[in-house]
């Protein structure tokens, strides 16, 4: 346990010269949430864009500093590497998604937009598995094949996402009301959305695990 805080600490330092871009991912989503008028859109969105380039400066910076033969000499396992920097990226985005649902219903409020109690579970349900998932689809390719090759896999889950809603029109067209049965089951959705990205995050571990231990 104290190897993965040492690895946590290890990547706060990596990215503390970066947080300035964070915030400016954070002002596209209040920006998103002014347009849609909608916290669980913008939450969705802003979980989604924030991974696109936070997870990516990590492995940037240690490329360009050649931190890996660093690694070489500190006395901590590789598996402890990894476990120490998903424990970071879930934690960086858990308090980029409370800071979200501090700021933005009140900017709904302010715009006279109010919020329920479900709707703020929802966003924070929805928000945390599309994180979850985004980040967990992200770090295998880096791993895998670097900061530039890998950053390919960042759009894996935007693609995704987009061809849902796509298949979703094609079924409702086909009169099977999938919008509407998803809606009136939207709790459950979204705990099943989450649990299967909590799954798929533990199964991205042990990939990057493996990757990172023949890499070397």
């Amino acid at each position: 346990m104290s190897n993965i805080i040492k690895s946590v600490n290890l990547n706060i330092l990596i990215i503390k010269q970066h947080t300035k871009v964070l915030i400016y991912i954070m002002l596209i989503g209040l920006f998103l949430l002014i347009s849609s008028k909608s916290l669980i859109a913008s939450i969705i969105t802003t979980m989604t864009i924030i991974p696109l380039k936070g997870t990516s400066i990590l492995f940037q910076v240690e490329e360009k500093n050649k931190l890996d033969k660093f690694y070489g000499f500190i006395p901590i396992k590789k598996s402890d590497l990894i476990i120490g920097r998903y424990v970071f990226i879930i934690l960086g985005g858990l308090s980029i998604l409370i800071i979200s649902l501090l700021i933005q219903p009140l900017i709904l409020i302010y715009i006279g937009i109010s919020i329920n109690t479900t709707e703020y579970f929802l966003s924070f349900v929805f928000g945390l598995a599309t994180y979850l998932f985004t980040i967990s689809t992200q770090l295998p390719g880096f791993y895998k094949f670097g900061s530039i090759n890998g950053s390919a896999f960042s759009y894996i889950p935007l693609i995704f996402f987009a061809i849902s809603f796509y298949l979703t029109g094609i079924f409702d067209s086909f009169g099977i009301r999938t919008i509407a049965l998803i809606l009136n089951n939207l709790n459950l959705v979204s705990l099943i959305f989450l649990f299967i990205s909590m799954v798929y995050t533990l199964i991205s571990i042990l990939i990057s695990i493996n990757i990172y231990k023949n890499k070397q």
